[in-house]
């Protein structure tokens, strides 16, 4: 018998930015509030978080120097890139990906960003890119 994965949760869309500062103002005037501003050093990237009034939760990313995500920058310039969905268990949740076509970009790992919890990311041609925050 085959058993369905429970449905995945929407956790926030991941978007690109020179300048998180200008970036911040922008989102702000379009109705967000931003609170928390961080450095990842895994990706090595700053990070602010912002919500707006649907509890929206939105994603900055500001590659610096020698950022393994500075190229994509370069490539496709700044805005959303990413979805990231929440999910009981990203190991269990790859297994499924994986047979709709999304290859593993960044395998799981701990997030400064969210409490140590584990982050991975998976690529789609359709799809684009997915981000998976384990509970």
């Amino acid at each position: 018998m085959n058993q369905e994965l429970p449905q995945l949760k929407f956790h926030h869309i991941g978007a690109l930015t020179r300048d998180i500062c200008v970036s911040e103002r922008t989102f702000s005037s379009l109705g967000f509030s931003f609170e928390t501003r961080i450095f990842d050093p895994i990706q090595q990237v700053n990070l602010s978080f912002g919500r707006n009034h649907l509890d929206m939760l939105l994603e900055l990313v500001e590659p610096v120097t020698g950022s393994s995500i500075e190229p994509l920058m370069k490539r496709n310039g700044p805005g959303p890139y990413h979805l990231c969905f929440e999910v009981e268990n990203i190991h269990v949740r790859e297994i499924e990906l994986k047979k709709q076509g999304f290859v593993c970009t960044r395998k799981p790992e701990k997030a400064i960003a969210f409490d140590n919890r584990l982050v991975a990311f998976y690529y789609s041609l359709h799809s684009g890119l997915v981000e998976l925050l384990e509970l």
